[in-house]
């Protein structure tokens, strides 16, 4: 890495904020590179999967269906645990290949009323079910879904993170189990490194084209039809590629695939690492808010972001967001199920306690809300409290009664609570 000795950028004069910072937290550039010439206009360029470039804006529904929160009798979904990655040595593509993979997925958008509108590729980046792509792959959609390679399909329920000007947008689904996940790189990449682009172009799920470097962000400053795509690769890119990762010969992402020059030969861009380390993350928003930010949220959508932030493990929104959704509808016994969970978390086991009581007080067949005050009485020493609700579990959900009498039976630490329900 050069030195860090400017502490103003040369392309547009931001001050560095910290000395840790490599870059221009307002355009990307190198702090300790020098202002690059704008001359030479770049030949026309398209967006990859530029349908979604015109696809016509649709009204966000009123509310969104958490398919993947919906209770199945006996399936507790576990809360991941903080990602842990690391990359495959260099030089052995194979194995780069088939670690990443089951990280890519495909992401489909559907308008108002369901029609598909179409397609762009995307990338897990935690096992919390964050993904990345692009922001046009979204733009003008009032739904999307992801195909994972395994072939399960599962409504994106949430946009963390939104950046039209890096044409950047981060996205969260719920999943039952840990996800797969590419490591985000920490270094930029240079001219001449090997580089390897993944997605769907044209709807060819896990295809995968390879490369070099061919320019750096700073050799394209100035050049504003490619900005922020500024990162250039001979790995072809085509249309339904966008948002897919670029990936260095370690495996780490060191950009997301964006665009190509239509009248160019082997001319494809991307979006440099320094813009997806600088993505600023925005409170979780359902599709709906995202699309209309000036309509009045239902506690629907308070109790989506609320789980969100509770599975980000950001349990102080978490508990706000509940909170909203509670004051908004006093019955609404999976936002008081969604409490508990943030008090379980905060160690607020008699607080925790009382917000499942209420839950199953309101909904009596909410299998996830009675194994979650089963487990916590089981913690508490509440032997006969917590064998009642396992009596209870064997009439709604004989898995969930099971596990909970095994946790009864052993003397494991608390097992992770069951992540089961959305509203019906």
């Amino acid at each position: 890495m050069s030195s860090l000795n400017a502490n103003f950028c040369g392309r547009c004069g931001s001050a560095r904020l910290s000395r840790e910072d490599l870059y221009c937290r307002a355009c990307g550039a190198s702090f300790d590179e020098p202002a690059a010439s704008s001359a030479g206009a770049p030949a026309p360029w398209r967006i990859a999967n530029h349908a979604w470039r015109t696809a016509t804006a649709a009204l966000a529904v009123t509310t969104i269906t958490l398919l993947l929160w919906q209770h199945r009798a006996g399936h507790a979904v576990s809360k991941p645990a903080a990602p842990i990655a690391t990359a495959q040595p260099s030089g052995d593509l194979g194995a780069v290949i088939k670690r990443a993979r089951p990280a890519v997925v495909t992401i489909v958008v559907y308008g108002q009323h369901g029609r598909e509108l179409g397609f762009g590729s995307g990338f897990f980046v935690s096992r919390t079910g964050e993904i990345l792509t692009n922001h046009h792959v979204i733009e003008g959609a009032a739904s999307a879904k992801v195909h994972t390679i395994d072939g399960k399909v599962l409504p994106v329920e949430v946009i963390l993170a939104d950046d039209p000007k890096s044409d950047l947008a981060r996205l969260l689904i719920f999943s039952d189990d840990d996800t797969p996940y590419l490591p985000v790189a920490t270094e930029r990449p240079q001219v001449g490194d090997r580089v390897m682009v993944m997605g769907s172009p044209l709807g060819l799920d896990e295809t995968v084209t390879d490369g070099i470097v061919s320019a750096v962000p700073e050799q394209r400053a100035g050049q504003a039809d490619l900005e922020p795509a500024t990162l250039q690769i001979t790995a072809a890119i085509s249309e339904g590629s966008s948002g897919g990762p670029v990936l260095n010969a370690q495996g780490e992402v060191i950009g997301v695939a964006t665009a190509f020059m239509k009248e160019g030969e082997n001319l494809n861009f991307a979006v440099p690492l320094e813009r997806i380390l600088t993505l600023d993350s925005n409170d979780p928003r359902t599709f709906a808010q995202w699309r209309h930010p000036h309509r009045t949220a239902t506690a629907n959508d308070y109790y989506v972001d609320g789980l969100a932030s509770w599975r980000l493990a950001d349990c102080d929104t978490g508990l706000n967001l509940f909170k909203k959704a509670v004051d908004l509808d006093p019955r609404f016994a999976e936002a008081w199920w969604g409490r508990g969970l943030c008090l379980i978390d905060d160690g607020k086991q008699n607080d925790a306690i009382a917000a499942f009581g209420r839950a199953v007080e309101l909904r009596p067949d909410f299998a996830s809300a009675h194994y979650d005050l089963g487990m916590i009485y089981a913690d508490e020493g509440r032997r006969d409290l917590a064998s009642r609700e396992c009596g209870v579990l064997k009439t709604l959900s004989p898995d969930l009664a099971r596990k909970l009498e095994g946790y009864l039976s052993s003397d494991e630490p608390r097992a992770l609570s069951a992540r089961g329900t959305a509203r019906k």
